[in-house]
């Protein structure tokens, strides 16, 4: 560690145009906002900026200089990009790892690596000869880079400071003074050689940092690692509370992987105390910590769209997608893109590509049941013809991202939603990183469409990026960006043994034998503790308040406190004004305050008589009166589950389809029977109706891959003959009457509107229904005073048909069977059938029974009756609306 003291950096006494170099963009941006608001303070109108800047930046303005000198200047090598570092980096690994190794982590590492190499300035012959199979590897891909580099004439980031220290004068104006401002190690051999720059044209370096202040600072122990977090926050607000003017830190050592549980705290804070956060909790609590640009939404939403321009997506992106509010029509035709949506769950699409979007846009808006709204909707995310063929190109990126502009102009893409200040921030960084790939074109080439899709993913995966919000009293850092600072009051989080000091970990790539020779990170345990030591005591003296937490258990680990800071005094954890409690928490509490609840098992009566649902509103009143009103009166309906494969309902419907077109077609017994007299011709009939219906069930239910077709096909075409051979030819004389007819039943005050699958008109002239069922049923289900399933009950109401039997036809590949009941006389089968009965009162007992039952059941629905009663823990198995009813938290049904 360093052997430099730094002095504390007084802003008041500087010489004007003295020059503070920073490690990082915050530290300067808080100097300046130091020095403007003393400057304010003492009264002055205007005055010259203070001149602070980051290292990386200054190296960036004096290259810069160094390039525009005149012969006879010598050239200056061009400065390349850390993306185009990574690419060459890619470049020369690829052919050096072995199958399946992670070539980007080790690219990371290698960069890393490099960087630590120019930072120290360790000679070659000091790493080179290194015998370690990583070090062997990272030797020969470094000799490659730097050829790479010598052949192009190039220089990357991390040689930048050896550049300048070696390319002469820029012909910048010298400050007075340089500050080295919160450097860690000011005897960092690449910082010593700065300075050595500086101090040779007799400019003055000062090594300086926070000022040391002597103040309170106290342990906090809490039962649980995460426990710390929201303490922090709530004592955090409190004090800015009583101070509005003070500036307060939080520092989280593992920031990046708190991230968004600290976000979550924050949120949850200002719901529960909205008279301390009155707006958005990001004006008064500011995470430092970035997040690639890729995830914020705006740039999520971009690759997604992308990605949907090649392979078919889910359908779950597509509802993303459809209903952005960044493309045009995403908020305007939300509800119309809705219905879409549910139309495609409906036709079990489950995968999607961008070409088949317009025509089942266009089928969808033929059976749209709100016409007007559907013909003022143009299909959604359609690209103009010369910018689809453009997608088989062979062109530069710099054309892609034009191509992409123009793309995104012709799709709305922000013309229909005004960004706030973070999204516009977005916005711009979206923007200068897409330009910045544009510096790959030299070392790509012409790529296709999916490499741009692939590179610009990279680029916005590897490009941080926090929205500026520094103003915000409430800043919550990391160790490193807090290290120079001083604030009001400070609250240092996970001040455990493990995090101070930290195990070394050095980089995989260096041998750790030439880490310890030079004092380089990771090199060994005394220097992980110098360096926490030293951290630590900056914290301490960086506020008059400070306080360091820590928790006993973290998971299965135990933990102590960090040996550093034993001698601390420990304390209690603080009380607040504010509400600690999570939104859960108080919810909690205003529901035991509750000693009973209101009962609320009655609707609003219907008014009149006219309903949509038919049978199935009858079927979810007997089964549970509250899913009923809930499902047909409140229209919450369960959302269709998508399946790889086949839906079991979609299966039923297509042997639906066989069968009815087939009746059609063989109107009685005897037309069967002399159909299956001869096989081929059977056959031929059958897989005659099996190709009209199959095109049909394409157009309905969408199945991928396509050979599921066929599978579907042959299996329909199996079960069908099975049923005609082996059900069919057991009953006695019949004539088909009518098949899916539509009849209306008038019942308890409805109108209820019902489809028979079938009618037959028996020898005796009396009717029976018959249902196909491709799952299993029984006859069980009909009967009790709330059947279950009363769908066939209900068809023997009718007053046209007055059947004298009602029958499920079992159709599977395992079962070919009748279920039924009938009057006694009923000469449905010259066979005995065990499936088959009259009801134990005769059948004119049953369907008076069913009159009754279901009348009632009828007017329950009609009087608005709503009660969370179901018929058995079964109907709540399958039900998607216990959310609603909570009828397992109340305890009255079983799990």
């Amino acid at each position: 560690m360093s052997t430099v003291k730094a002095t504390p950096l007084e802003l008041h006494g500087l010489e004007p145009g003295t020059l503070i170099l920073t490690p990082n963009r915050r530290l300067s941006a808080w100097l300046r906002r130091d020095y403007n608001q003393q400057m304010a303070e003492q009264g002055a109108y205007s005055w010259p900026d203070l001149q602070a800047l980051p290292l990386d930046s200054w190296l960036q303005l004096r290259y810069e200089a160094l390039a525009l000198n005149p012969p006879p200047a010598p050239p200056v090598p061009a400065l390349i990009s850390s993306r185009q570092s990574r690419w060459l980096w890619r470049r020369v690994l690829s052919d050096r790892l072995e199958p399946g190794m992670d070539l980007e982590g080790t690219v990371v590492a290698c960069q890393e690596a490099r960087r630590l190499v120019c930072r120290w300035r360790l000679p070659e012959a000091d790493w080179y000869n290194e015998s370690t199979p990583e070090s062997t590897l990272f030797a020969g891909a470094h000799r490659d880079y730097l050829n790479q580099l010598q052949q192009r004439n190039w220089a990357d980031q991390a040689a930048l400071p050896a550049l300048i220290c070696t390319g002469g004068s820029p012909g910048l104006p010298p400050p007075p003074a340089v500050c080295l401002q919160g450097f860690n190690d000011p005897d960092e051999p690449q910082l010593q050689r700065l300075r050595q720059l500086f101090t040779d044209t007799g400019i003055p370096v000062h090594c300086t940092g926070q000022a040391r202040l002597q103040g309170r600072a106290a342990t906090v122990e809490f039962a649980t690692h995460q426990d710390q977090f929201r303490q922090a926050l709530c004592w955090a607000l409190a004090h800015w509370h009583r101070q509005p003017r003070h500036r307060i830190g939080v520092v989280v050592p593992n920031l990046q992987a708190q991230r968004h549980h600290l976000a979550a705290v924050s949120r949850d804070l200002a719901a529960t105390n909205p008279n301390l956060i009155p707006g958005s909790w990001h004006d008064t609590i500011n995470i430092t910590a970035g997040q690639p640009l890729a995830e914020y939404p705006l740039c999520s939403h971009l690759l997604l769209w992308l990605n949907s321009l090649g392979p078919a997506l889910p359908l779950t992106h597509w509802e993303v997608l459809l209903k952005s509010p960044f493309f045009a029509g995403g908020q305007r035709q939300f509800q119309h893109r809705d219905r879409f949506i549910q139309w495609l769950r409906q036709h079990n699409r489950s995968q999607l590509a961008a070409f088949q979007l317009p025509a089942l846009w266009q089928r969808f808006q033929e059976q749209d049941s709100n016409p007007v709204e559907a013909i003022a909707a143009d299909p959604p995310l359609s690209l103009p013809a010369g910018l689809q063929a453009g997608l088989g190109r062979q062109q530069s990126l710099q054309q892609w991202l034009l191509w992409l502009h123009q793309a995104l102009d012709a799709l709305g893409f922000l013309q229909e939603r005004t960004l706030d200040s973070a999204g516009y921030q977005v916005q711009q960084r979206l923007l200068e990183a897409m330009q910045e790939m544009a510096d790959l074109d030299p070392l790509l080439g012409a790529t296709g469409f999916q490499e741009f899709v692939a590179e610009l993913r990279a680029q916005l995966q590897n490009t941080p990026f926090q929205p500026q919000t520094e103003a915000a009293p409430i800043q919550v850092m990391g160790s490193l960006e807090a290290a120079a600072l001083n604030f009001d009051a400070l609250w240092v989080c996970e001040c455990d043994s493990q995090q101070w000091p930290q195990p070394p970990v050095g980089n995989p790539f260096l041998p750790r034998s030439v880490l310890r020779r030079h004092g380089m990170p990771g090199s060994g345990p005394e220097r992980e503790l110098e360096y926490a030591s030293a951290m630590l005591s900056g914290f301490r003296q960086a506020a008059p308040e400070v306080v360091f937490s820590w928790g006993r258990q973290q998971g299965d680990a135990q933990l102590l406190l960090s040996p550093l800071l034993v001698e601390l005094p420990a304390t209690a954890p603080p009380v607040f004004d504010l509400c600690p409690n999570t939104r859960e928490q108080q919810l909690y509490e205003l529901r035991s305050g509750i000693e009973e609840l209101a009962a609320d098992d009655s609707g609003a009566p219907l008014p009149g008589t006219q309903v949509s649902g038919g049978s199935g509103l009858i079927r979810s009143q007997s089964q549970c009166p509250f899913r009923a009103y809930a499902e047909y009166r409140l229209g919450l309906q369960a959302p269709d589950q998508l399946q790889d494969g086949v839906r079991p309902s979609d299966r039923g419907t297509l042997v639906h389809w066989v069968l009815e077109a087939f009746w059609q077609q063989v109107g009685s017994r005897q037309q069967l029977l002399s159909l299956l007299a001869n096989e081929d011709s059977l056959q031929a009939c059958l897989a005659s109706i099996l190709t009209r219906q199959l095109q049909r069930f394409r157009q309905q239910v969408y199945l991928f891959p396509e050979a599921l077709y066929e599978l579907e096909r042959l299996r329909t075409l199996q079960v069908v003959t099975a049923w005609l051979h082996s059900a069919e030819t057991l009953r006695a004389d019949f004539a088909v009457d009518t098949i899916e007819k539509r009849q209306t039943l008038h019942l308890g005050g409805l109108a209820l509107n019902l489809t028979v699958d079938r009618v037959d008109r028996l020898a005796d002239g009396s009717r029976v229904i018959v249902d196909y069922k491709t799952g299993n049923k029984t006859t069980s289900v009909w009967l009790g005073q709330r059947p279950e399933e009363p769908q066939l009950p209900l068809y023997a109401l009718l007053d046209a048909v007055q059947p004298q039997g009602i029958y499920f036809g079992i159709v599977r590949p395992d079962k070919i069977q009748w279920q039924g009941l009938q009057a006694k006389e009923t000469p449905f089968s010259d066979a005995q059938l065990k499936t088959v009965n009259p009801p134990a009162e005769g059948w004119s007992g049953q369907v008076a029974a069913w009159q009754q039952t279901l009348t009632a059941i009828a007017e329950e629905y009609r009087a608005g009756v709503a009660s969370v009663t179901p018929i058995n823990t079964s109907v709540c198995q399958h039900c998607h609306l216990d959310p609603v009813c909570r009828i397992k938290e109340l305890g009255d049904v079983g799990d």
